[in-house]
């Protein structure tokens, strides 16, 4: 017989003895467990197709085919102001977005946006920068004639540039809104219980407030190699101030031509949610209110509308997640599926591609 194939052999017959003198621990028992789980939930993640609209979703009915295939290039339309400066709004939701991000805006449309349709005191503008390439900014001029609901604010878009939106949004609510109850700035991959909000300002009715996930005694990043870090001469204290973070933060109407005004005042400062929620913020005196509501983390409940009754504000999620989620949100018989089980979701997540 070959050597190579004795040899072999006699190295299967010392594994068999050995299984048979040992017994299986828990421990590798839970790692073939665990290698089996991911395994199967690679394979679910690619074999499941989820059911999804056109990714234009709201795009696609006919006057907006029409209007794509017009010979002139669509011209912008000037952004409505609130009527009255705003007396008639209750929550100013701005919601910051990306050029490019069509998507994002069509799912808040459907979704947690369209509140807004039967509500007038609620009112949705979503805030872009200027666009590099002209066909984009073309489709952004379709957009803005169909819903105009878009505002573009004097600036490149870029992560260092977020602080020059955020100014743009609150200039926008101190000269055209200036008497809303609350303004509300948000991200366009946050999912949004609208209705459960409301209902706690009601309740509670807060004042000279910045409300969200609240941060404090952080330090700034020094390294270079980090997205955040930060040099002395940008900020120079070892500290930031309490801050509100930047997905989601709730500011209350009587201070919002307060705090654009000490925009002004304050050194800038290139992180948004530390220069407008922490720094302008400090200046003018008002308070900072941390709500358990409000998410602090990415995806910290699962992608399913039934874990949003309870809770107002979650970061992180898709377009197609975002229609599918409001749709349960509004269903009282509706109930999560296993795939959106929050640690199955964490790892199919992980995959998310």
């Amino acid at each position: 017989m070959n050597p190579s194939i004795c040899a072999y052999l006699a190295r299967l017959r010392r594994k068999v003895r050995y299984f048979k003198n040992r017994s299986l621990t828990y421990a590798t028992l839970l790692k073939v467990t665990v290698l089996f789980l991911l395994s199967t939930l690679y394979i679910l993640q690619n074999s499941v197709k989820t059911t999804t609209k056109d990714t234009t979703l709201a795009w696609s009915n006919t006057a907006i085919k029409k209007a794509l295939h017009q010979k002139e290039p669509t011209k912008a339309v000037t952004l409505k102001p609130c009527e009255d400066g705003g007396l008639s709004v209750t929550l100013l939701i701005m919601v910051n977005s990306e050029c490019t991000n069509f998507k994002h805006r069509a799912a808040i449309r459907e979704s947690w946006g369209s509140v807004s349709v039967n509500d007038k005191s609620v009112r949705v503008i979503f805030v872009l920068g200027i666009p590099r390439d002209q066909a984009v900014q073309e489709s952004i001029n379709l957009e803005q004639v169909i819903y105009n609901d878009i505002l573009i604010a004097n600036v490149t878009e870029a992560y260092d540039k977020l602080t020059y939106k955020s100014i743009a949004i609150l200039k926008w609510a101190h000269t055209f809104c200036s008497k809303v109850k609350y303004l509300i700035k948000v991200d366009d991959d946050i999912f949004f219980n609208v209705r459960r909000l409301l209902l706690d300002l009601e309740n509670n009715k807060p004042v000279n407030s910045i409300i969200g996930c609240e941060e404090s005694k952080n330090a700034p990043v020094r390294f270079f190699l980090f997205k955040w870090h930060v040099t002395r001469e940008q900020y120079s204290a070892d500290t930031y101030p309490v801050y509100i973070t930047g997905p989601a933060y709730l500011i209350t109407g009587d201070i919002i031509s307060k705090l654009y005004r000490a925009t002004f005042d304050v050194p800038y400062f290139f992180i948004e949610d530390i220069f407008i929620t922490g720094l302008a913020r400090e200046k003018i005196g008002a308070r900072e209110i941390g709500h358990n509501e409000f998410s602090c983390s990415y995806r910290d409940r699962s992608p399913c509308g039934v874990s949003f009754r309870d809770y107002m504000v979650g970061h992180h999620y898709y377009p197609d997640e975002m229609v599918r989620m409001w749709s349960e949100l509004n269903d009282p018989n509706a109930k999560c599926r296993f795939r959106d089980n929050y640690l199955i979701a964490t790892i199919l997540d992980f995959f998310h591609g």
